[in-house]
């Protein structure tokens, strides 16, 4: 597991992709560390990690070994570990990690907050209804599958906001070919913004 203490009552559980805990996953985990929020990204893999060069090895690997319950159950428990030491937990994931935070979504008191960067699969998986306020952010243009559509009907569940940025998938990773440098920036915003508001909301609550 990587993970960044800072003594944070924030906990952000970070989900990577296919490919494990690579450089874009230290890179974001960074990021978010540097605001002041406890990071913890676990190895769903359970191995190494793989390179770009292997995606469809990656993918069959993720499909035949993980798959998303089983990834969705190793986060799930650590959150069960973390939830008694944070007064707010948030998933944030990265394509299928996107999708596993949308799948930890549908359970109640288990966090706080969900944001997910081009979870294309969460097309899949449109029955869920989120028990706490998401944060979806997908690129204009995808190849797999018609995001306009899967807007158009997320943007029908409430608690649930939805952004499009220009670029394509992995606009958020300076790793990746399709990396969109100003709309990385425009997303990262959101999401602290998102964190900072539950926060918020939090605080007049107990006030």
């Amino acid at each position: 597991m990587l993970k960044h203490c800072n003594y944070s009552d924030v906990a952000v559980i970070l989900i990577h992709e296919i490919y494990g805990i690579n450089d874009h996953m230290k890179h974001v985990a960074q990021m978010i560390a540097t605001k002041g929020y406890d990071v913890y990204c676990p190895n769903l893999l359970n191995r190494d990690h793989f390179h770009y060069d292997d995606e469809a090895d990656a993918y069959q690997y993720f499909k035949n070994e993980i798959g998303f319950g089983k990834a969705k159950k190793q986060v799930l428990n650590l959150v069960d570990s973390l939830k008694s030491r944070y007064k707010t937990i948030v998933f944030w994931g990265y394509s299928v990690g996107a999708t596993v935070a949308w799948l930890c979504c549908e359970h109640y008191g288990i966090g706080d907050a969900a944001i997910g960067y081009y979870g294309s699969r969460i097309r899949d998986y449109l029955n869920l209804f989120p028990k706490l306020p998401v944060l979806l952010l997908f690129s204009e243009h995808e190849k797999s599958f018609n995001v306009n559509w899967l807007v158009e009907q997320l943007s029908c569940k409430s608690g649930i906001k939805v952004e499009l940025f220009k670029g394509q998938h992995g606009f958020a990773n300076p790793f990746s070919n399709n990396y969109h440098p100003d709309s990385e920036r425009k997303a990262f915003e959101l999401s602290l913004q998102l964190i900072e508001t539950i926060q918020k909301t939090k605080k007049n609550v107990l006030t």
